[in-house]
């Protein structure tokens, strides 16, 4: 496991990748800090794939293909090294790359199956325009598609990468995106990761200045009574996370660990439901004992747990519909262990 492309030059609202290195080397803007090139990306494989013959190669990436030309480089490298035997034939790559890569350069999930990549994983985030826009992430819900049923084709496994609380997330982009992941999970057989809620990133649009105050009518102290509630004037958002002693000092540091929904309906839904999710997986591993508890499995409990909720708080059928859908996936997978 390396890293070739040590930056992204996107904007997601969510990532540091933009600015973090900058300010690791001092610069005001965000620059690629470091580019191995495809020659030496090529030797690097050749010399640690001949000394452990056994291992397989992740290139990781925040993105692959942020320099299309240097990726398509790299892999013919790679297919031409497995031709003339300088790379073992069954040598297989998992990489990470944006949808839209995919869908504006649809050749390559050809030459990513020549390279013998055996999975991609791609941050579809959202299967809502809404939080997709949100998050400043310049794509689609149909791009994200798109470049799943394109890498399935070649016959790449996909791994999607979800977000469920995004600070703007209303029920119906909740909705959306809760429906969307469990079709890719039940039709097309991904290994879809879902993260509950986003961290704020130092020097992201997420941190603000890093002033936070603390917010002492915290409603949800029953459930978490080792938490805290910050507050950031400069970012508009609301945190969740802990006060941190700096031991020996008087020192006490502030730890948002997560932004907070602006929605009061999904804020609720989304604290309540991490309470109630081993629930939700309980109810799932009765439903089909020995079935795969896999990452997909786990995505599929976060969606239960909130849609249940959802249910007792506003009685839409949609929401018990959507319930009786992630059973049926879980129902259907096989009970072999991962």
């Amino acid at each position: 496991r390396f890293i070739t492309r040590d930056f992204c030059p996107y904007k997601c609202i969510f990532c540091e990748s933009p600015v973090l290195y900058a300010a690791l080397m001092g610069k005001k803007s965000s620059g690629a800090v470091r580019i191995v090139d495809s020659e030496v990306t090529n030797r690097i494989i050749k010399a640690v794939t001949k000394k452990f013959p056994y291992i397989d190669v992740m290139i990781d990436d925040d993105n692959f293909m942020v320099y299309p030309q240097r990726a398509r480089e790299t892999l013919e490298l790679i297919i031409e090294g497995k031709k003339n035997g300088e790379i073992r034939k069954d040598l297989q790559l998992q990489l990470r790359c944006r949808t839209d890569n995919i869908v504006n350069n649809p050749e390559f999930p050809k030459l990513f199956k020549q390279a013998g990549v055996r999975m991609l994983s791609m941050g579809s985030e959202s299967y809502s325009q809404h939080e997709l826009d949100s998050m400043m992430k310049q794509t689609t819900p149909e791009t994200n598609l798109k470049a799943v049923k394109l890498l399935l084709e070649a016959g790449i496994d996909v791994a999607e990468n979800y977000l469920i609380f995004t600070p703007h997330v209303t029920k119906d982009s909740f909705y959306e995106n809760a429906g969307a992941i469990v079709r890719n999970i039940r039709e097309f057989d991904v290994d879809g990761v879902a993260t509950p809620f986003l961290s704020p990133i130092p020097k992201t649009p997420l941190w603000g200045d890093g002033n936070f105050e603390i917010v002492q009518e915290f409603p949800y102290k029953h459930l978490y009574p080792d938490k805290v509630m910050f507050r950031n004037e400069k970012s508009g958002y609301e945190y969740f996370g802990e006060e941190i002693k700096v031991p020996r000092t008087n020192l006490v540091l502030s730890h948002p660990e997560f932004v907070l929904v602006k929605d009061p309906l999904m804020r609720e839904i989304s604290m309540k439901s991490i309470q109630y999710l081993p629930k939700a997986i309980d109810r799932l591993k009765e439903i089909k004992p020995g079935a795969r508890l896999s990452r997909s499995f786990d995505s599929l409990a976060q969606l239960m747990s909130a849609s249940n909720l959802l249910f007792e708080q506003t009685k839409e059928s949609r929401w018990y519909q959507l319930v009786e859908e992630i059973k049926g996936v879980v129902e259907s997978q096989n009970s072999s262990p991962t």
